[in-house]
């Protein structure tokens, strides 16, 4: 279930006020106009009976957005999906190259204001963790390693511009930051807190200080002071 969870990045609209329009980050069980899927190209693994089922639940209630690392496997989806009598009418399919299936990891940190309008908290993006997966994988065997990194390195850089290329999809107001984060380590109750895992920050930005963090959190609207639980692995960051 964990893994189905990682793989959804949620678009929430809020009720609109013409007074202001600060963006903030809200919630994650507020009102969702649109849920975001990454499709997994390695049909092998699994996950397409669950996702098929994921999206007869969702359109009748939500439309469903699904990125693709490219054209070939965007129409290989469709054939399945059809193949599976499901209903893409509330579908809408993007191409933005990238092999992540986990989209809520890499994809768009979506913002709103008081008006309804979207913005995206452009998070920089990494491969820490990846390297030590390799060498688990095959056993420190260097060459195979290598290979195999080297043959997914372009398209694992491309997965660091999909949040930007939802943002643009959405016509949404990019806020940019040199922080690395992922969406899967981010909870916000929409009223200005802030909870993310203190060892993934610290792994995934080395040699950021926390200050620099908190100020970069600041700037693309998602909380306000950083707070560290040390009796925790958390850091917590509050209005």
């Amino acid at each position: 279930m964990k893994k189905i969870l990682y793989a959804l990045n949620i678009l929430v609209l809020l009720s609109c006020n013409q007074q202001e329009d600060k963006y903030s980050m809200p919630a994650e069980w507020e009102k969702q106009d649109a849920v975001w899927l990454g499709w997994q190209a390695d049909s092998t693994l699994g996950f397409y009976p669950v996702v098929r089922e994921m999206i007869k639940t969702l359109t009748p209630k939500v439309t469903v957005k699904i990125a693709f690392d490219s054209d070939s496997l965007m129409q290989t989806a469709k054939s399945y999906l059809k193949r599976q009598q499901v209903d893409t009418s509330n579908i809408k399919f993007y191409v933005m190259p990238g092999d992540r299936y986990w989209i809520r990891d890499n994809g768009a940190a979506f913002l709103v204001n008081s008006n309804g309008e979207l913005g995206v908290a452009d998070f920089g993006w990494n491969h820490y963790g990846f390297p030590q997966f390799m060498k688990e994988k095959y056993n420190n065997n260097q060459d195979s390693i290598n290979k195999y990194l080297n043959k997914r390195l372009l398209s694992m850089t491309k997965s660091g511009t999909v949040d930007s290329l939802m943002a643009v999809a959405e016509g949404a107001k990019i806020f940019k930051t040199t922080v690395v984060a992922e969406g899967g380590n981010i909870e916000v109750n929409g009223k200005g807190t802030l909870i993310v895992c203190k060892a993934a920050m610290k792994n995934r930005n080395p040699d950021l200080t926390k200050e620099f963090m908190e100020s970069e959190f600041k700037k693309v609207g998602t909380v306000a002071v950083f707070t560290v639980q040390h009796n925790s692995n958390q850091v917590k960051l509050t209005k």
